[in-house]
């Protein structure tokens, strides 16, 4: 399998390539060239558009940046994508984000669940699945919560073991609220870089990723603490789960569990 990757300088594309070439697949990588657009770079570095599949991991990450950051960056991307591979029917997997959901309601969040007072990221990453959508190729987006592993940006398992490094006592908000919206790199591998998922996708679809088997608050931390102690605090927020039904179900998604995922994450950290 011939597979493009773009964005393959973050986290989840780095990790992506190396999982390609490792199951030896003809893997490309590429980046945004200073002082160009995607476009730009795309048609410089591949005239041939005979890709079995292409990843797009690229985007403006969610890091207090200013709100035109986010709605320029991350659409712009999601146009010269489709702009490079309309005229093909190479499909296309759009990595998005589970944080879209942030402010909806409800114990357990599906794709089609109310999306309440978008922040300006959310609302660049909904555009960005709007443009997708629109696109003459097969398109399947990922929304997806935190992904976990080695080298892995900010989240709330990294900042837990960040702090007990550092001799910071950690605070937990509703310790006893369920938790499922992480994953591991190497789970997202396996399901984007599967033999059968170019075949399968042969329209436009979005769905959720995330662990399986949710778990309360303080017991994922008490896996990544273990007996470093932690203080437990109440908030208005309800918290949520997210359903992985749809992927499991139309693209054969295995996903991990939470506790394989945080125990595989926290052995990773301390290697």
């Amino acid at each position: 399998m011939k597979i493009l990757i773009i964005g393959s300088s973050g986290f989840i594309g780095s990790k992506m390539l190396e999982h390609c070439k490792l199951c030896g697949y003809e893997v490309f990588g590429i980046s945004r060239l200073s002082g160009k657009s995607l476009l730009q770079t795309l048609k410089e570095k591949f005239i041939e558009k005979d890709f079995h599949l292409a990843i797009n991991a690229a985007g403006v990450s969610n890091n207090n940046k200013p709100a035109k950051d986010y709605l320029t960056g991350n659409i712009n991307i999601a146009c010269d994508i489709t702009s490079f591979f309309d005229e093909t029917k190479v499909p296309v997997i759009n990595i998005s984000a589970a944080c879209i959901y942030n402010n909806s309601t409800g114990l357990n969040i599906t794709e089609s669940s109310n999306i309440i007072n978008p922040n300006a990221y959310s609302i660049s990453k909904l555009g960005s699945e709007e443009v997708f959508n629109e696109a003459k190729h097969p398109v399947l987006n990922l929304r997806l919560p935190a992904v976990i592993g080695k080298e892995a940006p900010t989240s709330w398992p990294v900042r837990l073991l960040n702090n007990k490094k550092n001799g910071i006592k950690n605070l937990i908000f509703n310790a006893d609220n369920l938790y499922n919206h992480v994953m591991h790199i190497n789970n997202l591998s396996e399901f984007v870089i599967s033999q059968n998922i170019a075949r399968l996708i042969r329209e436009k679809h979005t769905v959720n990723l995330c662990s399986d088997q949710p778990i309360m608050f303080s017991n994922a931390a008490k896996i990544l603490l273990e007996t470093e102690p932690f203080e437990e605090e109440r908030s208005h927020n309800l918290g949520f789960t997210l359903s992985n039904e749809l992927a499991k179900r139309s693209y054969g998604f295995k996903p991990w569990t939470v506790e394989c995922a945080l125990e595989t994450f926290k052995k990773e950290f301390y290697e």
